[in-house]
């Protein structure tokens, strides 16, 4: 009993090891993405430092610099302002201070990469502890995981650090941990002639670079490599065309001309070769598609993650007639590509042009002029077409008759009138459509159906304007006026004939 007295008594005066900080306290450092001279692979490392007030456990903890894949913190516990250098497809035995990630699968960008540090094997705005991106103008972006960064609160989305003026031998470098969401906490310094942290700023370890060398095996001399880019993680739709486009530098930054490009989509298919290719995976799940890059002697990889799903797209809202419109809408929470996808009636065909996005919950309206056709006001059937031709999904409407601000919404499986909002959401009454025939039936025989539930809701028809039908109240007194005096006139005809006949 007065040994676990002890034991807490010792956790509350903050005894070591006892309590573990925060895992927002830890961040990248220091970032040696471009070595000097011509060879990058064995030399790049990232440095990881504890900036907070208690030791941090990072067993399982992931670093994911753009391209090379994540590595897998091992059972590693990070002390008080003690930093941790990962050396980059190098080899050597991990200690307090140097970790190896050998069979990274490739090495950084040297115009444009970035880096981010889950507190998870999990990867999400929760999870995510660090990231710091940099980019040279004109070059190829890599920004894997940004917009997570940004939710998080911990980068500002658009924003990179600039190497445009080289950093070439020189290090990425976290000056102020309070401004680490922002570029002007970062800055391209020098390489100090100390590139092995400490172990804790206390100096309680006393290992040396020199021991460390000893005691483990020593890195490969390093080999000029050539380098991939198989593009950012996307989500994707189950059985559409997804489009994949390749990039590859040479020993020098330089973009790299015939070199072979080769996919392996992850999901058994065949390997397939080209730099620019298209593949449709039939089912969700989520697959690493890896890129790989070979120029003579040389190669290279890159691996990215997509997620595929079940379609999340429908059709939300139409306008018929000549200046009529569709509304898609995207209803999940994922960036969706629609490239080559088509909506087709009456045998007309649209298709979405390549690289085309729909971004999380957004509304796409599409006009008579871009679609190449119209919806008429009798009815019909609109279909959404997968990449290759085949059918996705299909949509019924019905025959109706439509007030200029009007629209049919599809909401709840079925179709309703409601205010015309392309776009936007419709916060307006709505009326559901009754029974009504499609296709060869005239928008006339619908009408009548319409000018009853109108009827029978004039809140709603309040809310939509005063010209709802077809014919005006003047022109119903009319109508139905020039009908009783037709009758009328019909029965005195009648009578006048019988008493003519009589007499």
């Amino acid at each position: 009993m007065t040994r676990w007295r002890f034991l807490l008594a010792m956790a509350l005066l903050g005894g070591a090891n006892f309590a573990y900080g925060a895992a927002g306290d830890v961040a990248i450092s220091e970032v040696l993405f471009d070595p000097a001279g011509g060879t990058d692979t064995g030399q790049e490392y990232v440095i990881i430092k504890n900036l907070g007030g208690s030791s941090i456990n990072m067993s399982g903890w992931h670093l994911y610099p753009d391209g090379i894949d994540y590595f897998t913190f091992p059972d590693f516990v990070l002390n008080v302002g003690a930093s941790v250098k990962i050396h980059l497809r190098a080899s050597g035995a991990d200690n307090e201070v140097n970790l190896y990630f050998p069979v990274a699968s490739g090495n950084m960008g040297n115009s444009s990469g970035s880096l981010a540090l889950f507190s998870s094997t999990t990867h999400s705005k929760d999870t995510i502890v660090s990231y710091v991106r940099y980019h040279n103008s004109g070059s190829s972006e890599k920004k894997t995981w940004e917009t997570t960064a940004a939710s998080a609160g911990i980068w500002t989305a658009g924003a990179f650090v600039d190497i445009s003026a080289g950093a070439e031998g020189k290090i990425l470098k976290l000056n102020d941990f309070n401004q680490r969401a922002s570029v002007a906490g970062w800055a391209i310094s020098d390489l100090a002639s100390e590139s092995t942290p400490q172990a804790e700023e206390s100096g309680s370890a006393d290992v040396s670079v020199s021991e460390t060398q000893i005691s483990g095996s020593v890195a490969p001399k390093p080999v000029a490599q050539i380098k991939a880019y198989a593009g950012e993680d996307r989500s994707a739709i189950a059985g559409a065309t997804v489009f994949f486009d390749g990039f590859a530098e040479g020993l020098k930054g330089e973009p790299l001309d015939g070199a072979r490009f080769s996919w392996n989509f992850g999901d058994g298919s065949p390997i397939l070769d080209g730099k620019k290719i298209g593949h449709a995976f039939l089912y969700p799940g989520a697959y690493a598609v890896s890129l790989g890059v070979s120029s003579g002697e040389y190669s290279a990889m890159d691996t990215i993650n997509i997620a595929v799903t079940a379609s999340p797209l429908l059709i939300a809202e139409i306008k018929t007639g000549p200046d009529g419109w569709v509304e898609i809408k995207n209803n999940s929470a994922r960036k969706i590509e629609i490239s080559k996808f088509g909506l087709s009636y009456g045998g007309k065909i649209f298709i979405f042009s390549e690289n085309t996005f729909m971004a999380p919950y957004a509304a796409l309206v599409l006009g008579t002029t871009t679609l190449g056709f119209l919806l008429p006001a009798y009815g019909g059937e609109i279909k959404f077409i997968y990449p290759n031709g085949s059918l996705m999904s299909s949509l019924n409407y019905p025959a109706s008759v439509l007030a200029k601000e009007e629209s049919l919404n599809f909401n709840n499986d079925v179709w309703v009138v409601a205010e015309a909002t392309p776009g936007a959401k419709n916060e307006k009454p709505s009326l559901k459509i009754p029974s009504a025939p499609t296709g060869n039936s005239s928008a006339a025989e619908a009408a009548p159906k319409i000018q009853e539930y109108r009827a029978a809701s004039p809140e709603v028809a309040l809310t939509l304007g005063d010209d709802h039908s077809s014919f005006s109240v003047n022109e119903y007194f009319w109508l139905f006026g020039g009908l009783g005096l037709g009758i009328f006139g019909g029965l005195m005809f009648f009578l006048l004939r019988i008493y003519t006949t009589k007499n």
